[in-house]
């Protein structure tokens, strides 16, 4: 379902090391498309569905049992294990709903995995030319970035860089592109309209009872392009102490507060909290032990800071 988006915001690209990177886009939100499994939303093709192991079902395996924030989930059928010689995919097409341009693109999801380590697995695979070619995402250089979240490190028969072995639980997976690669606006000599995302599934011939691939949570977020952000600096705009017990002050030299909006995330770049600056102090006594973002801006002038609540 697509979800058009009014209050806009816009954020600076940061990233942070810790568990995992977290992508924070330049531009204003303009929608967010949850892609949907019941009904299937139109974005998502199960080629062949009858004889291809992809299925939308509620799991009923031992490690498969439920899906991430619903009953059903996309998986390498519900019931059984995988079978030998996979090599069964679904495909996202990514639609920029109309609009001429679009300035940058998250698509994210939670999934599990349990596969044999180094030989079977999970790929994901993106074409710019209506699915006649196909490259690793790890390895496209078109408008994508090459730092991800949860994306894979290793590898399955053949060398292929893909989801492999067993995952610890739901893991979270973000995609990142940037620019002008998942419009209609020309790159170079080409066109980079609607690309298509494949999610492949890989087997060997050999069976060793184990329950693929599942997926769940597929979301899409699209921002708009925006000009020139400029950053406050340590000597224009001051938050402390960080940690945080129970209220951050915001000092700034140069500035007025009046006009200031402040907006925590957490690491997986959900708003926890949003408000006007009115004072000195903002009380985030109600945020929970952990690790967040901290926004504060002011017209084209913005701050990104970690921040750690204790």
């Amino acid at each position: 379902m697509k979800k058009i988006v009014i209050n806009l915001f816009v954020l600076i690209l940061l990233c942070f090391q810790l568990h995992a990177q977290i992508k924070v886009p330049y531009g204003p939100l303009m929608f967010v498309d949850t892609l949907g499994l019941r009904p299937l939303n139109s974005c998502i093709s199960i080629p062949d569905s009858l004889n291809n192991i992809w299925k939308v079902a509620i799991p009923e395996k031992a490690y498969f049992d439920t899906g991430y924030s619903d009953s059903i989930a996309i998986l390498t059928d519900s019931m059984d294990y995988y079978a030998n010689n996979c090599n069964d995919y679904f495909t996202i097409s990514i639609s920029a709903y109309g609009y001429t341009i679009i300035g940058e693109g998250i698509l994210s999801f939670y999934h599990k995995f349990d596969t044999d380590t180094l030989l079977d697995g999970g790929v994901i695979e993106i074409s710019y030319d209506e699915g006649n070619t196909w490259i690793n995402i790890k390895d496209n250089g078109v408008g994508m970035s090459s730092e991800f979240i949860g994306l894979y490190e290793d590898t399955i028969s053949g060398g292929v860089y893909g989801f492999s072995g067993k995952s610890d639980g739901w893991q979270y997976v973000e995609l990142y592109w940037h620019w002008n690669a998942i419009t209609g606006v020309k790159s170079g000599s080409r066109f980079y309209e609607n690309p298509i995302l494949r999610f492949r599934f890989v087997s060997d011939d050999q069976q060793t009872n184990k329950e693929g691939w599942m997926i769940d949570d597929l979301i899409f977020r699209a921002y708009a392009p925006i000009g020139d952000v400029k950053e406050f600096n340590d000597n224009d705009l001051q938050i402390f102490p960080n940690p945080v017990v129970d209220y951050i002050t915001i000092r700034s030299k140069s500035q007025t507060l009046d006009g200031f909006l402040f907006t925590l995330y957490d690491m997986y770049g959900k708003i926890i909290k949003q408000m006007q600056v009115e004072r000195e102090w903002i009380d985030l006594s109600d945020v929970h032990q952990g690790v967040y973002i901290c926004k504060l801006q002011k017209e084209n002038r913005i701050m990104i800071k970690k921040l750690v609540k204790n």
